[in-house]
C-alpha cells in the first residue's frame, strides 16, 4: 500500500513552458497560496433522481462544481438533440499531449530535410530513431513584448541567457518505424536574434502511449 501521503495532486501554474506549467504536491499538504477551504477533499453526492447524472463544471466555485444533466431520455431523438447541443458548447479541442512528460527535456541529435522542417531521424540516449510520420508544428512562445524589451542595466551575457531560456518552441508529434511515438520540439527559430549566438536545438519532451 502506498498510503495517502504518496498520492500527489497537480496545481496549474501560469507559464508558457510546459514543464513549468504545473506543480506537484501531496494531497495531504495544502498547495502554496491555497485557502483551507480549497484544500478540502470533495466527496461525491448521490443524485436525488435515477434520471439525472452529476456533471462537473470547470473553473466553478465549490458550491457550483456540479450540475444535473439528463441521464435517461424519454425518446432517442431527445437524447440526440441534447448531444448535439452539448457538443456545440464544448471548448475547442486542445492539441494532444503525451501520457508521460519528462521532468526536463532531453537534448537529441536530429537530421531534418530542411532547417525549419520536422526531423527525419533523431538520436536519443544513443539509440537511432527513424521517423515514419510527423505531425506539427505546434508553436509555443512567450509574449513578444517580453522578448523585445531589454532590462535596464542588464549585462549582455545575462540578457542572452534570458532570451535563450524563453526561446520559441516548435513541437512535433513523432512516430518512428517501430511504432513508438514521441513529443519533440525545436528550441529557437533560425531567423530570431538569439540564433546569431546559439543555433536552434532539438529536445525530446515526452512519450505517447
Amino acid at each position: 500500500r502506498l498510503g495517502a501521503e504518496a498520492v500527489q495532486s497537480i496545481t496549474l501554474a501560469e507559464s508558457h513552458i510546459p514543464e513549468h506549467a504545473e506543480t506537484r504536491h501531496s494531497v495531504l499538504d495544502r498547495p502554496p497560496g491555497a485557502s483551507s477551504r480549497a484544500s478540502t477533499v470533495r466527496r461525491p453526492v448521490a443524485s436525488t433522481s435515477r434520471n439525472t447524472l452529476p456533471d462537473t463544471q470547470q473553473d466553478a466555485p465549490q458550491e457550483a462544481s456540479a450540475r444535473i444533466v439528463p441521464g435517461l431520455m424519454e425518446t432517442p431523438s431527445a437524447f440526440a438533440a441534447y448531444l448535439v447541443e452539448a457538443e456545440a458548447t464544448q471548448p475547442i479541442e486542445t492539441p494532444l499531449r503525451p501520457i508521460r512528460l519528462l521532468e526536463r527535456p532531453e537534448q537529441v541529435q536530429v537530421v531534418a530535410e530542411v532547417p525549419e522542417g520536422p526531423p527525419r531521424q533523431f538520436i536519443w540516449r544513443r539509440q537511432v530513431h527513424r521517423v515514419l510520420r510527423a505531425e506539427g508544428p505546434e508553436r509555443i512562445s512567450p509574449e513578444w513584448w517580453l522578448l523585445g524589451l531589454q532590462k535596464p542595466g542588464a549585462d549582455t551575457r545575462g540578457e542572452a541567457r534570458r532570451r535563450t531560456r524563453h526561446r520559441t518552441r516548435d513541437y512535433y508529434r513523432i512516430e518512428d518505424t517501430e511504432g513508438r511515438r514521441f513529443w519533440l520540439f525545436r528550441a529557437g527559430l533560425y531567423d530570431e536574434p538569439a540564433s546569431a549566438t546559439q543555433a536552434p536545438t532539438w529536445h525530446l519532451h515526452g512519450l505517447f502511449a
